[in-house]
């Protein structure tokens, strides 16, 4: 909302509402009355788009007595200083917050459409709809579901090769894109049993007695409650009747079918009981140190996942290693098996076979040590039913030329994206260049992690981003479905020729990269395709047309407007702090402006987020 409005400023306007905004919400706010008599008025408005702003007058009294948390639609507690500040909340979970406030430990007694008991209201008072801009009377009462944050389940169970007579138990949780669990997912799930023979590979769905047994409580689903907390075991849920047969269990949201998830049981001698790497897409690898000594053993540990890079809790199947070495003069790779290179644990030199308990993950601890110095050494680890999935992982031991010097993960700061084709049609593929950069945005060029990729869309008519995997929405290379691993060849940057198409048109989409290690880091990129009311025309270095003109508009009149507002407010003219963020923001505004190469801002968003902190810490001191 904030970005558009500034987007369909005038430079009048921009001055004009920079103004107005600091003493807005005297006028705007909700007239509270506590129990010993203090009276305050209280409003949360936008500050951006992820971005929500609590502020609080008192009558009389001190604002340091004022207790304020807010209860964000993440399910995350945030408390405000004095009532008065700021807070942020995924952007993607954007809806209603819930208020708590008191004063030196005193409950309101009055406030507009408070409900009737006071159980309800003590904690909390207020819930507030920032989609409709409404404060809603239903409080601790909410009843809507919550499976609107829902993304995927993760499904465990106690047994995956149970006995004909042995009852299973389930944990089902509930959990959101970024894989977290939705702690106040109040929805219903349900179950789906299918059965396969020892024979056959086809999978068939059943609610016959005579292949399982489901727990009465439990044969109509279950109604998730608050009090689940988003996590729910179901004790003795199943048992499986018919010897010999693999099934499989399907538990699916009942408003949303497309959400589910499923895990295979073997019962019997079953020839499809050996293990589950039928799930298997990829390996995960990490270590405690890629830069040992030659005297030092390294820990190495293997997570098995599956197409969406979730962990296969019940992989049963069997992994080896293999050793690569190349000297400081060499970039080829050699494979050995030689102890003149490496000692490996006597309990792994055959590799290993996964089991139940492993729960898909294993920690190798001391598992290698590599003998010759001023080498670099590769391990390859790799499924034994299936060779072509595996995973390697490099270290450098000594002074090697190769060395320089280690995974350089750790110097990661930021990704810089930059594409061909921001506005593409839905046949068309589009190249992604990616750049790892440090702290002062120099490449990392040796910078040797692993990279994902998450697609968002949303249609015209909306501003919320849904996160997708569907190919209704896109096609990407199939080379790059699973991420990519920088090597020390690409220096630090990629171009991915052709990496993906968006197959529905009037929708824009959102590429996120992100560091597989790390997800905290990563930069998003967006396209616009068809005639979208969101497309703003086509990215020129990071910036659309709309918004260069936008930051052209502020940079003219920028001079005006803060010699208008010195000569209001004298704190203004006195602060060195505030005259220096301004300076530099009018140094990155020609910059963009005359499009540098090396501008300060690459894209507007981190722009605008530098005006806004010189915007609040302005009308913070005025």
């Amino acid at each position: 909302m904030m970005k558009k409005l500034l987007l369909s400023l005038s430079l009048i306007g921009i001055f004009g509402w920079l103004i107005s905004t600091a003493s807005a919400t005297s006028t705007s706010c909700k007239d509270v009355e506590f129990s010993n008599g203090v009276t305050a008025c209280v409003n949360i408005v936008d500050a951006w788009t992820d971005r929500r702003s609590v502020t609080t007058d008192l009558n009389w009294g001190s604002t340091a007595n004022l207790r304020c948390d807010i209860m964000t639609p993440d399910s995350q507690l945030r408390s405000i200083s004095s009532c008065n500040g700021e807070f942020s909340y995924d952007v993607q979970k954007a809806g209603r917050v819930k208020l708590w406030i008191r004063y030196s430990g005193a409950a309101p007694i009055t406030w507009e459409g408070k409900p009737s008991s006071n159980s309800e209201w003590t904690f909390p008072q207020w819930v507030y709809d920032f989609d409709n801009e409404e404060r809603v009377d239903d409080n601790l009462t909410d009843s809507s579901s919550s499976n609107g944050d829902l993304d995927n389940f993760y499904v465990t169970t106690d047994d995956t090769t149970p006995s004909t007579s042995q009852y299973v138990d389930l944990t089902v949780e509930a959990r959101d894109n970024n894989n977290d669990t939705v702690t106040n997912y109040t929805d219903s799930v349900n179950f789906k049993v299918y059965y396969r023979s020892s024979s056959s590979s086809t999978w068939t769905l059943t609610t016959s007695s005579t292949y399982y047994t489901m727990s009465s409580s439990y044969t109509n689903g279950y109604d998730f409650t608050s009090s689940n907390n988003g996590i729910k075991t179901f004790t003795n849920l199943i048992k499986f009747n018919r010897n010999n047969y693999d099934y499989k269990v399907r538990v699916y949201d009942e408003n949303d079918t497309s959400i589910y998830k499923e895990i295979t049981y073997y019962v019997g001698t079953s020839n499809n009981n050996n293990n589950s790497n039928g799930n298997l897409d990829n390996l995960y690898v990490t270590t405690d140190d890629t830069t040992p000594s030659t005297s030092q053993y390294v820990d190495l540990t293997v997570q098995a996942r599956d197409s969406n890079n979730d962990t296969i809790t019940d992989y049963t199947d069997s992994i080896n290693f293999k050793v690569y070495y190349r000297s400081s003069s060499s970039s080829t790779w050699t494979l050995t098996t030689s102890s003149t290179y490496y000692t490996m644990s006597s309990s792994y030199t055959n590799g290993y076979d996964f089991s139940s308990s492993n729960n898909g993950i294993k920690t190798f601890t001391n598992l290698i040590k590599f003998n010759r110095n001023n080498y670099d050494y590769k391990v390859r680890v790799y499924d034994e039913n299936d060779t072509s999935i595996y995973k390697e992982i490099t270290y450098y031991v000594g002074t090697s030329n190769n060395n320089n010097n280690n995974n350089s993960n750790g110097d990661l700061d930021n990704f810089y994206l930059t594409t061909d084709d921001t506005t593409p049609s839905t046949s068309q593929y589009v190249d992604l260049t990616v750049q790892a950069r440090d702290s002062n945005n120099d490449t990392i060029t040796d910078y040797t992690d692993s990279i994902n990729f998450k697609v968002y869309y949303r249609s015209s008519n909306s501003s919320t981003w849904t996160l997708t995997t569907s190919s209704t929405y896109y096609t990407m290379s199939s080379s790059y479905t699973n991420g990519y691993d920088f090597s020390s060849s690409n220096n630090g940057s990629k171009t991915f020729s052709n990496l993906i198409k968006f197959n529905r048109n009037n929708y824009d989409y959102k590429v996120r990269v992100y560091d597989e290690n790390d997800t905290s880091i990563y930069k998003e990129i967006t396209y616009y395709v068809g005639t979208s009311n969101n497309n703003n025309n086509s990215s020129i270095n990071g910036f659309t047309s709309s918004e260069l003109n936008t930051v052209e508009g502020i940079y003219n009149g920028r001079d005006n407007m803060i010699t208008s507002l010195e000569s209001r407010y004298s704190n203004l003219r006195n602060s060195t702090r505030r005259q220096t963020m301004g300076d530099d923001l009018k140094i990155a505004m020609r910059e963009i402006v005359n499009n540098n190469n090396n501008k300060t801002y690459d894209n507007f968003d981190d722009f605008y987020t530098a005006w806004l902190d010189w915007y609040r810490y302005t009308t913070s001191i005025k």
